[in-house]
């Protein structure tokens, strides 16, 4: 692989000798794998042959002896003064990328020492927000992009405390503090529903706290609550000719509008998740069957869905015409290098991104979600039994479901009673 892209013989006697002369072959693989273009792979080697010079200059002959002392020095004193000769005079746009690249594959392989990151102090915002984190995910079962909110209520909680006296001093903490640091909270320009979320957070982690020993009583009783009566918003949704028109917009032309097309399918006929989307794998997809199985997620249990033709077309155009060649098994994958799975906040992008090109507006939430409420709205409306929308939707609690049930317009015309008719005198 390295001819590919190293022609003189000298110079792939000099990129295979020394410190990470073994690897270079490799990590030109793994470049290629990752969809880098030619031009980008040729100036990350040139970055890790310039690294790897470098290394020798220090007397390293293994991996091994290098330490993150060389890697700093030669990222912060060496490329800015840097005064080599041929071959790597000038090599200095690829050298950062190139080291993170190298780093990552060493320690992949275990072949470091010094690099690995020591455990967070037990009293430290870290080391608490690790605990945290372990007692959600075995304690509460909770998700890991659910546990992610709860972390950062909690540090924003914690960097807070730290900030006031100077440590945390959680085994000091009142109920006083308590209340006036969520009072504070209250008057950040927020909307209701994430006062009330993040207030609720903060009592799961003063309960947290009291789990672990760290407090002697729950101060969760002290964080005050906020007054939103569950079911009292109406979903906010887009009606189905908008969603059509957002469906359209991608340009599937291009790989990545043939991938965001299938997506936004997948959001808008069959209720998904963004997270659930970016989970997805390959092997979900039953073509024989038409069928869709959902991974886990916020519900915790998996779903198998009817795959609508629609988006089955979609789907097949994007792993046929638009999918990059690549052994990663995963549904959904970046267009540009490095070829890796889409983050769910990348699935909400992409969509918010498409409803500006849309020129969709009057909505307050333009991200995958309002794509899910648009369906649950839609077929109520059309009367499908609020029971099989909850399966769709993958709701635990049907409760959760019956939100939608208040923007049947047509039916409640139907049972609100006539307006009385006046008496004339």
């Amino acid at each position: 692989m390295l001819e590919r892209y190293i022609k003189e013989a000298t110079a792939l006697q000099r990129y295979r000798s020394g410190p990470l002369g073994g690897f270079t072959d490799v990590l030109a693989v793994r470049f290629h794998e990752r969809g880098y273009s030619p031009g980008s792979i040729y100036n990350l080697l040139r970055g890790i042959g310039h690294l790897n010079r470098y290394l020798v200059q220090r007397g390293i002959g293994h991996v091994g002896e290098m330490r993150p002392e060389h890697i700093a020095s030669f990222l912060k004193d060496h490329l800015p003064n840097c005064a080599c000769g041929h071959p790597n005079k000038g090599v200095f746009r690829g050298a950062p990328a190139a080291v993170r690249h190298t780093i990552e594959y060493l320690r992949e392989q275990n072949l470091l020492r010094g690099f690995e990151t020591a455990d967070p102090s037990p009293d430290s915002v870290d080391g608490v927000l690790k605990r945290l984190d372990a007692y959600l995910g075995k304690v509460r079962g909770l998700s890991k992009s659910t546990r992610v909110h709860h972390r950062i209520v909690a540090k924003r909680f914690l960097d807070s405390r730290h900030n006031r006296f100077g440590a945390l001093k959680l085994a000091e903490m009142t109920s006083a503090e308590v209340l006036d640091y969520s009072r504070e909270a209250l008057t950040v320009p927020w909307s209701l529903a994430t006062k009330k979320g993040g207030l609720g957070h903060l009592r799961v982690f003063l309960r947290f706290l009291w789990w672990e020993r760290i407090l002697n009583r729950d101060l969760s009783r002290a964080v005050p609550s906020v007054i939103q009566w569950r079911l009292a918003d109406v979903p906010k949704h887009l009606p189905f000719k908008k969603v059509r028109l957002l469906l359209n917009t991608p340009d599937t032309d291009t790989p990545m509008g043939k991938r965001d097309r299938a997506i936004m399918m997948l959001l808008a006929l069959l209720g998904l998740r963004a997270g659930e989307v970016a989970a997805l794998k390959l092997d979900h997809v039953y073509w024989r069957e038409g069928r869709l199985t959902v991974p886990r997620a916020k519900a915790s249990h998996q779903r198998s869905l009817p795959l609508p033709s629609e988006a089955a077309r979609a789907l097949a155009d994007y792993l046929q015409h638009g999918r990059p060649k690549t052994q990663n098994r995963a549904l959904f994958l970046r267009c540009r290098a490095p070829i890796m799975p889409l983050s769910p906040n990348a699935v909400t992008h992409l969509v918010r991104h498409n409803t500006r090109r849309a020129g969709i507006t009057g909505t307050l939430h333009t991200g995958s979600h309002v794509l899910r409420h648009s369906l649950a709205t839609l077929l109520i409306n059309k009367g499908v039994p609020v029971k099989q929308i909850s399966d769709i939707l993958g709701h635990a609690d049907i409760g959760s479901t019956c939100i939608y049930t208040k923007v049947d317009v047509r039916r409640l015309s139907e049972v609100a009673r006539p307006f009385p008719a006046l008496k004339e005198n």
